[in-house]
């Protein structure tokens, strides 16, 4: 299950629950370039922390980002640390900036994601 929340910032927070499929994923890049052309930057604050699992097709599908321009200015990670490390690395390759928190630290990724540190 996806849960995004948008404001008029070029903020994202998004939530993945259960297994993350190709139709979310593709909802999930169509928000961040919707944001990006809207607001020119982008700062998203992604709730992994009860992610089940996804296709590994989804990161090769997604190859199409420009590692040379980010699409994201600011990204935090909220995650167990053992179950995405292949997410967070592709995460890593379409962000100026990037963070991972431990699951209980969610307050703290969501002040550092969106600058209220």
């Amino acid at each position: 299950m996806l849960k995004i929340i948008k404001n008029d910032k070029g903020e994202l927070e998004i939530a993945l629950h259960g297994h993350l499929t190709s139709g979310e994923f593709e909802e999930i890049v169509s928000e961040m370039q919707q944001a990006k052309n809207k607001f020119g930057e982008v700062r998203i604050l992604l709730d992994l922390s009860s992610l089940e699992g996804y296709d590994k097709i989804l990161i090769d599908k997604s190859r199409f980002f420009d590692a040379e321009h980010p699409l994201i200015d600011r990204t935090g990670i909220v995650t167990s640390y053992v179950t995405t490390p292949v997410l967070f690395e592709y995460m890593k390759t379409i962000s100026k900036k990037y963070w991972r928190f431990k699951t209980a630290e969610m307050e703290k990724a969501r002040d550092w994601t969106f600058l209220k540190e």
